[in-house]
């Protein structure tokens, strides 16, 4: 649900209502707690911020103060409030947390990833460093899922070829390029090399071409 926008989320929604007979954000608020239960029901409400193609140096600031609460520089004390990480991560566009992130560590001298394993448990970490991998770079991160997916296809391919469907109208190009950036082989010879019969067409289909 992270990447996906207000419009799809309210479809999302709507067929979720109609395949199971029950609310999703009801669902959520009786099946997980605490700040994992806060961060999942403001991301499915799609609030997002659009790019508006201005830095916003005084808001860059600001949300950078309320990530940090009341910790010293280097992140070694004080607390932490989940309710602004969860406003802030789930409200603001990518290219602002970019520079959020950027600023944070320059002004803490910490990664918000460090503040986080330091200060948060349980899902709500997890949860919280995989949007922060997202929102940092969302093709590398995809890039990684599909190796890993890739990799265990033998076994399972519905998580690779699922990735692949869904960013097939977005950033599945530049996807390829941070694959094959990262892991010195293109996407499409990965596939070919660690694939074959009906999952290997299914996924080399989707790929598309090979990157050169």
């Amino acid at each position: 649900i992270s990447t996906r926008t207000a419009n799809q989320l309210q479809d999302i929604l709507a067929y979720y209502k109609q395949d199971f007979k029950s609310d999703l954000e009801k669902d959520i608020a009786c099946g997980t707690t605490g700040g994992f239960r806060d961060l999942l029901l403001a991301l499915i409400k799609g609030q997002r911020e659009g790019y508006s193609g201005m830095i916003d140096y005084i808001l860059i600031r600001q949300d950078s103060k309320a990530l940090a609460g009341d910790t010293d520089a280097g992140g070694d004390a004080g607390h932490l409030e989940e309710s602004e990480w969860v406003r802030i991560l789930a409200q603001r566009s990518p290219e602002h947390l970019r520079r959020v992130f950027s600023w944070y560590q320059e002004t803490t001298g910490i990664s918000v990833e460090e503040t986080m394993e330091k200060h948060f448990q349980g899902n709500f970490r997890e949860a919280g460093l995989m949007l922060v991998s997202l929102l940092r770079n969302t093709p590398l991160y995809f890039a990684s899922k599909l190796h890993s997916a890739i990799m265990e296809a033998g076994c399972d391919p519905r998580t690779a070829v699922r990735i692949m469907i869904s960013r097939s109208e977005t950033d599945l190009l530049s996807i390829r390029t941070e694959f094959k950036r990262c892991y010195g082989i293109s996407l499409y010879s990965f596939i070919k090399a660690e694939t074959h019969g009906e999952h290997q067409a299914a996924l080399l289909g989707l790929c598309k071409a090979e990157d050169l």
